[in-house]
């Protein structure tokens, strides 16, 4: 039988922390060649758009597709998000998974797995530009991997929105946070998050400290971007989650006309085959939400739901 896990079921079995750990363990995966990820395919028409993307991993003993419609310009959040869950070998439909949440929470959990592999490990001050749905499991999933991290900048567009932000992270994660300008953000930034839906860059890489790393999570469509052309030169790394998808649709990359034999992956560094973050180094880490990683959280939440009894079967 099948099962049938809605959002609310999602986030009871999903929390931040085990997301972290499921997500850390694709990137493993990935790095030591034990895992397919197959870039996002996008078709269109009368301004609908639907965005297909799948995995297959047989040390999960999983393979999945995830599929969601956009049809409206606001695509901050996005709508009707499906996963669908088959077992390896047989190939049998295991789950259909409401994926709204477990895509939030995996993106966040990307971030987190690379600071805790870029960032300086005695890093005290976050940057967030951004204070939109992303940007919520962006700071719940990074502050987990600082242990020393005592201050979060947030820069928003939106007064009301930033302060609102501001107030429930500030009761989720009882840490400091505080509105600011994106000079002041930048430069007293040692680890800072991009969540945004900006065509432009978001900040002057100019004002970027030594040290400071960087999470690039908003532009996953080759025409945005939300870094510049200055802090792609000054960063010593750049490290994606998957260079095929970084060539296809990372605008940050593409826009900014950079060297790609310069190009890192996150795999390799997770599976000890390659070096972490070195000296005071600016790193940035480039995500673009990859399939295997929602596998790996889908394959954690089917485990959960059978051993709680959640979710409803369904004869498939």
């Amino acid at each position: 039988m099948s099962v049938l896990l809605r959002e609310a079921d999602v986030r009871e079995l999903l929390p931040i922390a085990m997301a972290i750990e499921a997500v850390e363990d694709a990137f493993s995966l990935l790095g030591r060649g034990e895992a397919v990820n197959c870039p996002r395919h996008r078709g269109s028409v009368q301004g609908a758009v639907l965005n297909v993307m799948w995995t297959l991993a047989p040390t999960l003993g999983a393979m999945g597709i995830k599929s969601y419609p956009i049809v409206r310009t606001d695509v901050t959040q996005g709508s009707s998000f499906t996963f669908l869950l088959y077992g390896l070998p047989n190939g049998q439909l295991d789950a259909i998974i409401e994926a709204d949440a477990l895509g939030q929470r995996r993106t966040g959990a990307a971030s987190a797995v690379a600071t805790k592999y870029l960032a300086r490990t005695d890093s005290e001050v976050l940057a967030v530009f951004g204070a939109g749905w992303q940007a919520e499991s962006q700071v719940e999933a990074v502050v987990r991997v600082l242990p020393y991290l005592r201050r979060v900048l947030v820069v928003g567009r939106s007064p009301g929105r930033r302060d609102r932000f501001i107030a429930e992270m500030r009761r989720r994660t009882g840490l400091s946070f505080e509105a600011a300008e994106p000079k002041a953000a930048v430069r007293n930034a040692d680890v800072l998050i991009t969540a945004t839906g900006s065509s432009e860059p978001v900040f002057d890489g100019a004002h970027l400290a030594s040290g400071t790393h960087i999470n690039a999570v908003g532009s996953n469509v080759a025409q945005m971007r939300e870094l510049g052309a200055e802090t792609l030169h000054r960063a010593n790394r750049v490290v994606v989650d998957s260079a095929e998808v970084a060539r296809l649709e990372s605008g940050d990359l593409l826009i900014n006309g950079f060297d790609w034999d310069r190009l890192e992956e996150l795999g390799p560094i997770v599976a000890g085959q390659a070096l972490g973050r070195e000296d005071d180094e600016i790193t940035v880490f480039e995500s673009h939400r990859l399939a295997l990683e929602d596998l790996a959280c889908a394959v954690l939440v089917l485990r959960r739901a059978r051993e709680l009894g959640i979710g409803a079967e369904l004869p498939v």
